[in-house]
């Protein structure tokens, strides 16, 4: 999945991406992973960017990479596992410097260990253009294979205090709520913990 995200307004036409200095442009995909190892993922990566720069995309403000970071990667405390995960984050900054600099930020997924260094953090990542909100819900505290009551109410909670500030702020600028799992639909069944107490996030945006 790879798509650009108008966070503003943006025209996009069937043959070019046209975007003036005022627009905001934002990339979000996830599943770098490649069986193939990190080089393979990132020649894909590169094809798929050179055919948007194709239609028109000269420049974006930022690149949201949404999780899972290789596929053999796990939640255990392999040092291989952190040392893939780093050579993918270099390869995806690589990819996408020309378009948006450093501005990339890596979620966990289920495939990424939390003590791998470069992840974003839990919670507020705004940009310091103040062009849009973006708010990082990691895999610990949301996850594939489910996490306790607690650890998701402790998640909507923390998201709720910040999208409260936004709105004491007045803010009307668009937010970006970032986690690799979905909230309304996933692949495994909530019976398998995929989705587990979406419930308790889904109301706090609903609200």
């Amino acid at each position: 999945l790879l798509c650009a995200v108008p966070a503003m307004s943006v025209t996009v036409a069937a043959e070019q991406i046209i975007a003036t200095e005022e627009d905001t442009i934002l990339i979000a995909f996830s599943d770098f992973q490649d069986k193939n190892g990190v080089n393979s993922g990132k020649m894909t990566l590169q094809k798929l960017v050179n055919t948007m720069k194709g239609h028109g995309l000269k420049k974006a403000d930022g690149v949201f990479m949404v999780g899972d970071l290789n596929a053999s990667g796990n939640y255990s405390t392999d040092t291989s596992t952190i040392n893939t995960n780093t050579q993918s984050m270099k390869a995806i900054k690589d990819v996408f410097y020309t378009l948006v600099g450093h501005n990339v930020l890596f979620a966990q997924g289920n495939h990424d260990l939390a003590a791998t260094p470069g992840l974003a953090p839990a919670g507020n990542n705004d940009p310091t253009s103040g062009k849009y909100g973006a708010y990082f819900i990691p895999e610990d505290q949301y996850g594939e294979w489910g996490n306790t009551p607690n650890e998701t109410k402790q998640a909507a909670a923390e998201l709720k205090a910040y999208l409260d500030a936004k709105v004491a702020a007045n803010w009307k600028k668009p937010i970006f709520v970032i986690n690799h799992i979905p909230l309304h639909w996933g692949n495994r069944t909530i019976e398998q913990g995929n989705g587990a107490h979406a419930e308790l996030l889904v109301k706090v945006l609903n609200e």
